[in-house]
């Protein structure tokens, strides 16, 4: 079992699966009941926090490169910016 550090998430950058840059996570929400992450949101866009958007993404759809200190997505921006709540 690997386990990942807060830190080494919250702020992380997530780039899709071709690479690109989708945004950086800003937040997790957690299973009381199991202690596991269900989701990251993901802040994009914006510049200095105006103007981004935050999508909440399954933790089942992102991966942490350890590697690269990232997370890659299996979904794409456009996937990813629908639905948002801001």
């Amino acid at each position: 079992m690997s386990v990942l550090s807060a830190r080494h998430i919250l702020g992380a950058k997530v780039y899709d699966m071709r690479g690109e840059k989708i945004g950086h996570v800003e937040d997790v929400g957690v299973d009381d009941a199991s202690n596991e992450i269900v989701y990251a949101t993901v802040e994009c866009g914006g510049f200095l926090g105006l103007g981004s958007t935050h999508h909440p993404v399954p933790w089942s759809d992102l991966e942490y490169d350890e590697g690269q200190q990232r997370c890659v997505s299996r979904l794409t921006k456009q996937e990813l910016q629908a639905p948002s709540y801001d």
